[in-house]
């Protein structure tokens, strides 16, 4: 969750009310075109998260 920011940069001002529940990370999105971007880098941001964190934490994303 304190590396989110850091990945994302400052995109993430755009998300809220990160949760993590069975290694998926749930993000609420106030942009429909950012969704749409990170839609498409959804592996690359999982990759990232994981080796900020040393540890496979989170499996998949869910944007709303």
């Amino acid at each position: 969750m304190d590396a989110w920011p850091q990945v994302l940069g400052p995109a993430a001002s755009y998300t809220s009310n990160l949760y993590i529940r069975n290694q998926t990370l749930y993000v609420h999105l106030t942009s429909a075109a950012l969704r749409q971007e990170l839609l498409m880098g959804r592996e690359v941001l999982i990759r990232t998260l994981n080796k900020k964190v040393g540890a496979t934490v989170i499996t998949n994303i869910i944007f709303r």
